[in-house]
């Protein structure tokens, strides 16, 4: 079996960006290792509209998990 299996969910919403780290473990469960959630910045109604913004939100929501 391979070590440090580690799985990523990434939530971008027109409210928040919030980004989860697990670690699988041995027994198939998922270990949450880090969490980060941050307000959404260049997202109006569900869409992008400023992608520098929004890129910025994403890197401080997974730095910060």
């Amino acid at each position: 079996m391979k070590d440090n299996l580690v799985i990523v969910g990434l939530d971008i919403g027109t409210t928040k960006i919030t980004t989860v780290i697990g670690e699988i473990a041995a027994d198939g469960s998922v270990d949450i290792i880090g969490e980060g959630t941050v307000p959404s910045e260049g997202i109006k109604r569900g869409a992008v509209v400023n992608l520098e913004r929004t890129t910025a939100a994403i890197r401080t929501s997974v730095a910060a998990a």
